[in-house]
């Protein structure tokens, strides 16, 4: 019978001793076999043909295995492993799932799809927060935390007047705060018609909604420490837009050195750090570049 590994080891730490899962998948009859560090079977998960599993996260206790799969047509399933009783139940999940990620300083599981959905820490699944924004067809980016409960969601769309956007979203109101356009119409005409511009769209020529990219995002999201401000990183326009998370506004625009390409917040939580040939830092409390 053939396998092939689906999600090669997933570590579940919470104790003294790190517990290894190996997630595999039988071709024939198509199935998830979860096998613990010493190889013997602690669930096995029947899927349907066309199915995927496209994310695996461990609950903090180290009881329960997640996986959340995408089925044929795009329904999602939430397949909850036990893996001191050996048993496994599914339920339904977002349309779409992209991916299994914990935000926030209590490590909340949340899942990303064409809505967000909480996940508890024994599998049962939250009220959907709706992610359906004016012009559709967008193609998730990346997903930070910001600050103690809430998120920002990077979005691309070639079909609208802006190639990108953030959505702010509130975790603890289950909402989305708002949507702030980072790129204005006439970049977006100026890029399509560069190299880059047509790599973006050949990349997202297949892209749908809640599709993750990733090939040619040139964007990159950070969050001050304290969750005040988000920062949009455009590799393609050289700059960085500073987002006012209580008033879901552009605070300000910092322009980067053309040769920019990596961003990072430094250890100590107070700088911005652009990074191409020569290194930029931009000062997160003002929100202004230092000399």
């Amino acid at each position: 019978m053939k396998r092939a590994v689906a999600a090669v080891v997933v570590v579940l730490c919470g104790g003294p001793v790190a517990i290894s899962q190996t997630v595999e998948i039988e071709k024939k009859p198509p199935a998830v076999i979860v096998k613990n560090a010493a190889g013997n079977i602690a669930a096995s998960i029947a899927i349907g043909k066309g199915d995927r599993v496209v994310s695996t996260v461990g609950s903090l206790d180290n009881r329960f295995l997640f996986l959340a799969v995408r089925k044929h047509g795009g329904a999602g399933a939430l397949n909850v492993v036990d893996l001191q009783a050996g048993t496994a139940i599914s339920r339904a999940l977002v349309n779409h799932p992209t991916r299994l990620l914990r935000l926030g300083p209590k490590q909340e599981l949340w899942v990303l799809g064409d809505a967000m959905r909480s996940i508890s820490e024994n599998g049962e699944v939250g009220d959907p927060i709706p992610l359906r924004f004016e012009g559709g067809g967008f193609a998730w980016g990346q997903l930070i935390a910001v600050g103690a409960d809430r998120a920002a969601i990077s979005l691309t769309n070639l079909g609208a007047k802006t190639l990108y956007r953030v959505a702010l979203i509130d975790l603890k109101q289950r909402r989305v705060d708002g949507v702030v356009q980072t790129r204005s119409a006439g970049q977006k005409a100026e890029l399509g018609g560069s190299h880059f511009g047509k790599d973006i769209l050949k990349g997202l020529a297949t892209a749908g909604t809640a599709t993750v990219h990733t090939t040619y995002f040139d964007y990159y999201l950070a969050a001050r420490p304290d969750g005040r401000f988000v920062y949009a990183v455009d590799f393609g326009t050289h700059e960085v837009t500073a987002i006012d998370v209580p008033t879901t506004t552009k605070a300000t625009t910092i322009k980067l050195d053309k040769s920019a390409s990596k961003a990072q917040v430094s250890p100590d939580g107070k700088e911005l750090i652009c990074t191409g040939k020569q290194v930029q830092k931009i000062d997160l409390a003002s929100n202004r570049m230092e000399n």
